[in-house]
């Protein structure tokens, strides 16, 4: 038949469904787990190869997701750029980060409580560095069926691919007192600028 993006529009891809036999259907539905709380990534997606993990990442941007890019002002000249997923599945944060964990790209959660949630929340941040650099060596698999998060998405990694290198190290100058401190804990103090 071709590629999907021939055969569909992107307002069509996003409403695809698909039916499978309900034997296929129960047995998914038990690798993935039963409601929200208990939502996990089957471990044995977590062994399938790199299109399959960045398709799984792209699923969860698309239903449970966040991927923003508003424009900067003249005050704040900068984009204000995020790529988040949501879950209150515990189980969940930690199989989205390792499977990001997988793919090079490092991430943050943190817990939250929404004004009218009985359970504890986690919104998991990607780097939008990392997910450029990814995306940069899988530009054809980093799609999400949404074409108002993939619109987001593509501002993102052309900003980041078109900003200058930021610098490998941030120069913090510490108190001369504090070297023992450092050479205590075992941190290499060859890199280490005082000042007295």
């Amino acid at each position: 038949y071709g590629p999907l993006e021939d055969r569909f529009s992107d307002k069509d891809r996003a409403r695809i469904a698909l039916y499978i036999d309900w034997k296929v259907s129960k047995a998914l539905h038990d690798l993935i787990g039963d409601g929200a709380y208990n939502k996990r990534i089957p471990d044995d997606c977590m062994m399938a190869s790199r299109a399959h993990l960045i398709g799984i990442l792209m699923g969860l941007l698309a239903t449970d997701g966040s991927v923003s890019y508003a424009a900067g002002t003249k005050a704040k000249k900068k984009a204000a750029k995020t790529i988040t997923i949501n879950t209150t599945s515990c189980l969940l944060k930690d199989g989205i980060q390792e499977l990001c964990r997988r793919l090079g790209i490092r991430t943050g959660a943190t817990p939250y409580r929404g004004i009218h949630s009985k359970v504890d929340c986690y919104a998991v941040t990607l780097s939008i560095v990392d997910v450029a650099a990814a995306a940069k060596k899988n530009p054809a698999l980093f799609r999400i069926p949404m074409q108002s998060k993939q619109e987001a998405l593509e501002k993102i990694i052309l900003e980041v691919e078109n900003s200058p290198a930021p610098q490998e190290t941030d120069i913090v100058p510490f108190p001369s007192s504090m070297r023992g401190e450092f050479v205590t804990v075992g941190a290499n103090t060859k890199f280490l600028t005082y000042y007295n």
